[in-house]
């Protein structure tokens, strides 16, 4: 269902290339659904760093203007990384957009980020004691700080140094004049991929981007996913050298498990990405099988709500053996719905957005499916436009868990009061949506779908079982307000 749920950005940096930049924003295009927000690169030519950023779209950020100033700019630049925004931690004022560009005595370099540091507030604090003066409202600044304030021998030392003091989920890409540092945090919350593009003269392009769908428009193969606790160095020659920050020992000291996001495999992720290691779209579809076999329910035929509900939708019908009908359209040149400020617009939005198609819905009993509920208010839009339209029955099946914990690891999730599976039972649930019936799948189904058989994935929002200590207090804004 269009939803109340944000990610929070995608990242997408190549090396020794000659249209670094062009493939850089190319990249940010296919990563536009992680972010609306803002959009911004950063280049190097092995001398100097600059940058572009703004708000908006891609399209909006890299216009003709900017087009034009890099046409009578002749430096060759080989190396770009890329950033598109949604804002989890700061506002989306203009500071606040990444990458960050920093002229500094350890050299210049720029930073970008996906994910939350846990800890932001408190090291913020203690860098502000420490003479810090910050510029953002953004958590990605501290990093930048801890760099600057390191004792570390070598810019890669003092990375290193501040990988060890943040904690929660980051990916970062650091761009210095000659390489990037792509990195994962050690519970490898957020995914981060790795690829090359084969160059004519032999050499090779390294690609790296939060989602493999990137490498797929400009002819990148895929190698693999950076893995938890690695810092993998990409090098202006097209050489790599990968090394474990975090290693199993470091690990088993620390009580730090494998925590993979799953809600990039249930709706963050494109279908047409690999994530994890694993295909989305095989995943999807088999959460829709799980769930036919654990809910099934009489009726004429199943319908998905676009876009997220499609892939479990095709999974659920297969199974169950009951006909798939794309009974409910998607405008797509209307705004995304949660970005709406209050629920009358919200309301309006999705109602904008999604419309049944009555001639198929009309005397049916139907099955809808979707990979979530979060507020619960604009699936209860949608429910009464299905009623208006005559459906007979109308039985909603959930391809996750009931979602009753917020996320503090890079997923804006409403705070627990507003999702609906927090305060209400399933019974409750159903009655207050105007449904016949209502089934969530199991958390044993949702993880029995991955290929992964280790219980690698961080199901927080599901069971409230937080992979590590979480700041109770915090808040979007947290890093604007001072103590």
């Amino acid at each position: 269902m269009i939803s109340n749920k944000k990610e929070a950005c995608g990242l997408i940096g190549i090396t020794n290339h000659r249209d670094a930049i062009h493939l850089t924003i190319v990249g940010l295009f296919a990563l536009q659904h992680r972010g609306e927000e803002a959009a911004g690169i950063a280049y190097a030519n092995g001398k100097s760093i600059a940058g572009h950023t703004g708000k908006g779209l891609v399209h909006q950020t890299f216009n003709s203007t900017f087009k034009k100033d890099l046409e009578f700019s002749p430096s060759h630049r080989p190396l770009a990384i890329g950033h598109t925004r949604y804002s989890i931690t700061g506002n989306n004022q203009g500071p606040n957009v990444q990458p960050l560009l920093v002229d500094h005595l350890k050299g210049t370099f720029a930073l970008a980020h996906n994910g939350n540091f846990t800890n932001a507030r408190e090291l913020k604090y203690r860098l502000e004691q420490q003479g810090a003066i910050f510029q953002t409202t953004m958590d990605s600044e501290v990093f930048l700080h801890l760099i600057a304030q390191s004792k570390g021998t070598t810019f890669k030392d003092c990375v290193i140094d501040a990988m060890h003091q943040v904690k929660g989920s980051y990916c970062l890409l650091i761009l210095e004049k000659d390489k990037i540092y792509a990195i994962r945090d050690p519970h490898g919350f957020k995914p981060l991929a790795l690829a090359k593009i084969q160059l004519p003269t032999g050499q090779s392009s390294l690609v790296v981007a939060s989602e493999t769908c990137a490498f797929d428009f400009m002819n990148a193969t895929y190698i693999d996913s950076i893995k938890a606790g690695e810092m993998v160095t990409l090098n202006h020659d097209g050489t790599l050298e990968r090394e474990m920050i975090f290693d199993t020992d470091y690990k088993k000291r620390h009580h730090i498990k494998l925590s993979a996001c799953i809600f990039e495999m249930i709706y963050f992720a494109r279908p047409d990405s690999i994530v994890f290691d694993e295909a989305v779209y095989e995943f999807r579809k088999k959460l829709g099988a799980l769930l036919a076999e654990e809910a099934p329910a009489d009726a004429d035929i199943v319908i998905p709500i676009p876009d997220s509900g499609n892939y479990p939708a095709i999974g659920y019908a297969t199974t169950a053996k009951i006909p798939l009908e794309l009974a409910i359209t998607r405008n797509h040149y209307t705004s995304r719905s949660f970005i709406q400020p209050n629920i009358h617009e919200r309301r309006t939005m999705v109602n904008l957005k999604l419309n049944p198609i009555k001639s198929v819905i009309q005397g049916k009993r139907i099955i809808i499916i979707d990979d979530s509920i979060v507020r619960g208010t604009t699936t209860k839009e949608k429910i009464l436009s299905l009623r208006r339209c005559g459906a007979k029955e109308i039985h909603m099946r959930v391809a996750a868990p009931p979602i009753k914990h917020g996320c503090h690891y890079g997923i804006d999730f409403p705070d627990n009061k507003e999702l609906i599976a927090n305060n209400k039972t399933i019974d409750q649930i159903k009655t207050h949506l105007g449904l016949d019936s209502l089934a969530y799948l199991s958390i044993e189904s949702l993880l029995k779908a991955s290929t992964h058989k280790n219980n690698s994935f961080c199901t927080a929002c599901f069971t409230g079982d937080y992979p590590t200590p979480i700041d109770v207090n915090a808040s979007k804004e947290m890093l604007a307000i001072r103590r």
